[in-house]
C-alpha cells in the first residue's frame, strides 16, 4: 500500500530537481519515481516521532544491531541511487536524442541497469550481456508509479 504522504512529498521533490520526469522514456521514469518515492519513505518514516525505531530493524530476526546495520546500509543505496538518477538524467538531457540516437539509448539502458536491474559492473559488461541478466535480477520498484505524479 502506498504512503500518500511519502507519494506527495517525492513528486514534490522531482518538481524541484527535475521539473518533470515527462519526457523520458516510461521505464526510466518509472524508476526514477521508484527512487523518489523511497527516499520520501525514509524522510517521512519516523517523522515527529520520538525514540522511533524503524519497522525494518524491528523486523530482523538476528537482533536489533543486525538490522540497524542492514537498514543504514538500505538509507546508503537510497541516497546512493537519488544523487545518481540526478545526474543520469541531467547528462541525457543534455544528449541530443535526434543527432545522437543510439548514444541516448545506450544512456538510457546504462542508467537502467545500475538503478532498476543492480548490474554489477555494468560497465565492463556488453549490453547485450547485460540485457541477457535483466530477467534474473529481482526488482525492487512499484509498477506504475510514475503514472500517479503529476508534474504540470
Amino acid at each position: 500500500m502506498l504512503n500518500p504522504e511519502a507519494l506527495s512529498f517525492a513528486e514534490e521533490m522531482i518538481k524541484s530537481q527535475l521539473t518533470t520526469l515527462d519526457d523520458l522514456p516510461k521505464e526510466l521514469a518509472n524508476t526514477t519515481a521508484n527512487i523518489f518515492y523511497k527516499f520520501a519513505l525514509i524522510g517521512i518514516e519516523g517523522k515527529d516521532r520520538i525514540g522511533w525505531v524503524p519497522q525494518q530493524v524491528l523486523r530482523e530476526q538476528k537482533g536489533m544491531q543486525e538490522g540497524l546495520k542492514k537498514y543504514s546500509e538500505h538509507c546508503a543505496t537510497v541516497m546512493s541511487d537519488l544523487k545518481a538518477v540526478i545526474a543520469f538524467i541531467e547528462l541525457l538531457r543534455k544528449t541530443n536524442k535526434s543527432l545522437k540516437p543510439n548514444l541516448y539509448s545506450d544512456l538510457v539502458d546504462y542508467c537502467l541497469d545500475n538503478l532498476k536491474y543492480n548490474i554489477k559492473n555494468v560497465d565492463r559488461k556488453p549490453l547485450v550481456v547485460r540485457k541477457m541478466e535483466r530477467p534474473f535480477k529481482k526488482i525492487d520498484e512499484i509498477e506504475g508509479l510514475v503514472d500517479l505524479m503529476r508534474f504540470d
